[in-house]
């Protein structure tokens, strides 16, 4: 059975049984940690341009790369079966698994990556605009929320092009800085935005489900008065 929001979002109640997706919280925690890096990003820019930027590409990448098998890509129903395809989860194993690697070889040989600091970025927000799209495609099941939001991954893959095809700049890659920080505040804002109507409608749909068992009690309870 379904159920019309009046947000517009679609509530399935034949999910409600093994309602086990994306948590609305951890969709907010992760969009809050991203939101907060790219504020501190273009805040920082000259300063993380001028030098040390390898070390917190490379953090970023073990966060992402851990964030991604911690999160989702090892969450479970309650069943014990994986909430997204075979090859949804191969996938997202290989880019997080390559993320960390990539992530403790920049911290380890920081060194060897200091001419390849744009092109890391842009290979970082690629990761986010995949973490999206599976997000909206699959993790935030029974929501189903708004094709407007499929507007961010796109935004977020622009950016990475631009960040590939770009000149490098004089001053010691500022604008790059800029670019990056711009996209995660995008990313992480319209991931709070996702973990917020994830988190408001699965509420909506355990108190559906609780008062739809409850009617049989009430009814059997009246007629027991009457009798």
């Amino acid at each position: 059975m379904n159920k019309q929001a009046p947000s517009g979002f679609i509530l399935s109640y034949d999910h409600v049984p093994k309602l086990q997706s994306m948590k609305g919280k951890n969709l907010t925690f992760i969009g809050t940690i991203v939101l907060l890096t790219g504020i501190l990003m273009i805040l920082f820019r000259t300063f993380l341009a001028a030098g040390g930027i390898v070390i917190a590409v490379g953090l970023l990448f073990v966060a992402a790369g851990l964030l991604n098998m911690s999160v989702y890509l090892g969450a479970k129903d309650r069943r014990g079966h994986q909430r997204v395809s075979l090859a949804a989860q191969a996938f997202g194993w290989i880019v997080s698994v390559g993320a960390l690697l990539l992530g403790l070889s920049m911290l380890l040989f920081s060194k060897a990556f200091v001419a390849l600091v744009g092109f890391m970025f842009g290979v970082l927000i690629l990761l986010s605009a995949t973490f999206q799209i599976i997000t909206l495609l699959w993790l935030t099941r029974p929501t189903r929320l708004s094709n407007f939001f499929f507007l961010v991954p796109v935004a977020l893959i622009g950016i990475a092009i631009f960040i590939f095809m770009r000149e490098p700049d004089t001053n010691g890659e500022t604008t790059d800085m800029l670019l990056s920080g711009t996209a995660f505040v995008l990313f992480g804002a319209a991931t709070i935005a996702e973990g917020l109507i994830v988190g408001n409608n699965n509420r909506n749909i355990l108190k559906a489900q609780q008062s739809s068992d409850e009617a049989p009690k009430l009814e059997q309870k009246s007629e027991n008065t009457q009798g």
